[in-house]
């Protein structure tokens, strides 16, 4: 059973051979031991939780029951407490992983809300020089779509864009009683 878990564990029984405490080591070459000491904190309020210092690559956790158990409640309780120290050890590898965009994200949130005498100086890139010349097709085509414009009559509206909508509308509602009538 410890084996799919990736660790090793064991049980102190009662005199009545039942679960009351499950000790379990934690590879920490597996699993952080932030991850473990988060888990165990999430738990503290539904058992009685102990976590001792990692030793010679392992972390030591000790979980005794508010109650009496069943080996089968103990195995769940095995699972459940490696799911929350999987979720923790998820936790940290994500906020590792982000932790560049949050430094950005906060610096910039303080930056805007300084006062503008207390910004830092910022000094843009120089513009680039403007050539004054263009090329010469580029020219032709300006020209061309200058005298396109001039030509074209400005009541013509091949696509209706200057047509009001009530007016389209009116006009579909009397292609509709010709169609009918």
């Amino acid at each position: 059973m410890f084996a799919r878990f990736n660790c090793q564990g064991e049980n102190v029984m009662t005199r009545d051979k039942r679960p009351t405490e499950s000790k379990i080591k934690f590879d920490l070459d597996l699993y952080p031991f932030e991850a473990v000491q988060a888990a165990c904190r999430s738990w503290a309020d539904r058992e009685d939780i102990e976590v001792r210092p990692p030793k010679q690559g392992d972390a030591a956790v000790s979980i005794r029951s508010k109650g009496v158990l069943s080996e089968p409640q103990m195995e769940e309780l095995y699972a459940e407490f490696n799911g929350e120290i999987l979720h923790h050890a998820l936790r940290l590898k994500v906020s590792a992983v982000n932790q560049k965009l949050r430094d950005y994200i906060v610096t910039k949130a303080l930056i805007s809300a300084l006062p503008v005498s207390m910004l830092p100086k910022v000094t843009a890139p120089p513009p680039p020089s403007p050539s004054g010349v263009l090329d010469e097709s580029l020219e032709r085509e300006i020209d061309k779509l200058l005298a396109e414009t001039e030509k074209a009559d400005p009541n013509d509206d091949p696509l209706r864009i200057a047509t009001p909508w009530e007016k389209k509308v009116r006009e579909k509602g009397d292609k509709k009683a010709g169609e009918n009538g």
